[in-house]
């Protein structure tokens, strides 16, 4: 028993209010009645239009109820039961643990007025809440304390438009649950219909499209509102629609919070994670603004780490600790990592090959780098013997495995102090596994992007270690082929490291390339050494590296070593500079599809715009093809 009592609601639709005395002073003598205002819907709404917004979907008939209710005024009684009895029972929509004292009384008015539903009453407090904000406009706690009475009544507010986003949010929050999933700390305040947008998750889709007025603006989950006669933009997740797991999404609106202005938002800890999850699995890349925006998630959340790899990490964590799985979500205009969410099977799979603990999904940075990862599909991190490592999981492209392992093992015997220490590898069910001594620090692409700044002390001692890097490269007899800033590392002792290793080759041994290179030739002359290569299919490591010092503060050691590696890489007749060995049919394919599209261009300025970046590559892979053929040829000579 509640000592103090539950809010509940009847409604006499206009057809029961014949017997309104009778059943005011039956009210009366068994509740305290808090309200008894009259009501009508607003100008202009057909009463079907009215029930049908205020019942929502579990109405069917609305032109029926508008006949059998009646479509004129109301009464609306909001009452206090002192002693609430909670039982579960068999409702029009299901089994529900309601009030009963409520729930059989509003069968009894019914049969007094002659049934046909026309006696609403509330099976619940959240019931009650709902609707007297849907009836009189006022929430709830105006009721309670007398404080809405004499006020101006507001019939289902927002029919016509929302005044303020302040409005709109008070509203939800007596109507429907929901959370702001991201950057809903400022609202409704610090909000820019013209540039914002606010991303929901909200227990029904159905209720609150329909409750707030919502309009569909095109594909996936996206919506408009009018508030203060503007549209704005509210892209709407529902519970089991796949956007997160629905588990986790029922936790978010049982533990969401409300922030200073009162708008419901998601709990520290699952801000943190969730805008972790949307970034890595839900972004083709990650937008420059997400680290700032992660950071200080996680310092409300209380997560150590300091870029995406810590807290993706935690994020694993979190999501193992709760039995947490990655949805696929219903709406297909959602970009979602598949290669990322199923980590965790590939986690599975590496602790049994190598008896590794503690396995969880690391190193997303090439993601938020705008950097292709098809290469390597999944990183992860655990220990192995108590040592910290790194594990890379990739298909069969690329030779990942024996060749990687050898050409790193090699590098790391001839210059240990620029290399991170190759463990092991092994090919698993699908693709191949090669575990990595893992270092602390961040790759040079990281520190380049999100900062601090490199000081000239540090450009200087980055300039020697590439210096160092060409060296020991040329000694060993290896050709990276993929160096760039992304593998480039800077370990927290200020020191650099080469790393990234699964395209490397033994120059001595490399006569052509291996079949599944050339079957994917094309992704690896657009993928590796990004603008850092020579030229499309085209790799020089001198080259490469000196490419590198071009992005760093240009001091005089910069610029002397940047001179060296740029001399070093253009003599040697080609030494230290290799090709992918383009099949003769693709070779031939290519250069068809260059004078195609030339031709096209021609005679359509549409398709000239259109094929321009394809038209190109075409004719820069063909050319890089002949100039390939032009420096063997040249190298037989000499």
């Amino acid at each position: 028993m509640n000592a103090v009592g539950e809010v509940h609601l009847f409604v006499l639709w206009e057809n029961a209010r014949v017997a309104e005395k009778r059943i005011m002073a039956d009210l009366r003598l068994r509740f305290t009645v808090l309200a008894a205002v009259p009501a009508r819907w607003p100008r202009g709404m057909s009463p079907a239009d009215a029930f049908k917004r205020f019942y929502g979907t579990f109405l069917s008939d609305p032109e029926g109820k508008a006949r059998r209710a009646g479509g004129g005024e109301f009464l609306v009684v909001v009452v206090l039961d002192r002693n609430p009895k909670y039982e579960m029972v068999n409702t029009a929509r299901g089994i529900e643990m309601v009030d009963v004292n409520i729930f059989n009384l509003k069968y009894t008015y019914r049969e007094w007025v002659g049934g046909q539903h026309r006696v609403h009453g509330t099976n619940s407090t959240e019931e009650a809440r709902r609707d007297v904000m849907l009836l009189t406009g006022r929430p709830l706690a105006e009721w309670i304390d007398g404080t809405a009475t004499g006020k101006p009544m507001n019939v289902l507010p927002g029919q016509t438009c929302w005044k303020s986003m302040e409005e709109m949010f008070a509203f939800m929050g007596e109507t429907f649950p929901y959370a702001v999933l991201r950057n809903g700390e400022g609202l409704p305040d610090s909000f820019d219909p013209a540039h914002d947008d606010v991303d929901l998750l909200v227990a029904g889709l159905s209720d609150c499209v329909g409750l707030l007025g919502a309009r569909k603006a095109g594909g996936g989950a996206l919506y408009f509102v009018n508030v203060g006669g503007k549209d704005v933009k509210l892209d709407i997740r529902s519970v089991g629609d796949g956007y997160f797991d629905e588990g986790w999404q029922r936790r978010m609106l049982a533990t969401r919070v409300k922030n200073p202005r009162g708008v419901y938002v998601l709990s520290a800890e699952n801000h943190f994670h969730a805008l972790v999850y949307h970034a890595v699995f839900q972004k083709r890349e990650i937008a420059s603004d997400y680290p700032e925006k992660a950071a200080a998630a996680a310092r409300a959340a209380g997560v150590s780490g300091r870029g995406f790899d810590d807290w993706t990490a935690a994020l694993g964590r979190f999501m193992a600790e709760r039995g947490y799985g990655f949805a696929r979500p219903n709406d297909r205009t959602v970009s979602i990592n598949l290669p990322l969410s199923r980590w965790r099977e590939k986690a599975v799979e590496a602790a049994g090959l190598f008896g590794l603990s503690d396995v969880v999904l690391f190193d997303v940075l090439g993601r938020a780098l705008g950097a292709r990862r098809s290469l390597t599909d999944v990183v992860l991190s655990a220990e192995m013997g108590g040592v910290p490592c790194r594990i890379e999981y990739g298909d069969s492209l690329g030779g990942l495995g024996g060749g990687e392992y050898a050409a790193a093992a090699a590098f790391f015997a001839t210059a240990p102090e620029y290399a991170t220490e190759p463990l092991c590898w092994h090919v698993g069910r699908r693709g191949a596994y090669m575990v990595w001594r893992r270092e602390c620090g961040q790759s040079l692409a990281g520190r380049l992007r999100y900062g601090p700044d490199i000081t000239d002390a540090e450009a200087d001692r980055i300039a020697a270690d590439a210096l160092a890097i060409a060296e020991a490269l040329d000694k060993a007899g290896i050709v990276h082929r993929d160096i760039r800033p992304e593998n480039l590392f800077l370990t927290d002792a200020g020191g650099l490291k080469l790393v990234g290793f699964r395209f490397a080759v033994m120059r001595d041994k490399h006569s052509k390339e291996a079949a599944p290179l050339r079957k994917n030739a094309l992704k690896l002359l657009s993928s590796l050494g990004g603008d850092c290569a020579l030229s499309p299919g085209r790799w020089n490591d001198a080259w490469s590296l000196a490419r590198c010092l071009d992005m760093l503060p240009q001091t005089d050691a910069v610029a002397e070593a940047g001179r060296q590696l740029k001399k070093a890489a253009s003599s040697g007749s080609g030494k230290g500079t290799l090709y992918v060995r383009l099949p003769a049919k693709l070779r031939l394919k290519m250069f068809f599809c260059w004078i195609r599209l030339w031709v096209g261009g021609m005679f359509n300025s549409r398709a000239a715009e259109k094929n321009r970046v394809r038209r190109e590559f075409a004719r820069t892979a063909f050319l890089a093809s002949r100039q390939r053929k032009g420096m063997r040829k040249e190298r037989s000579t000499k």
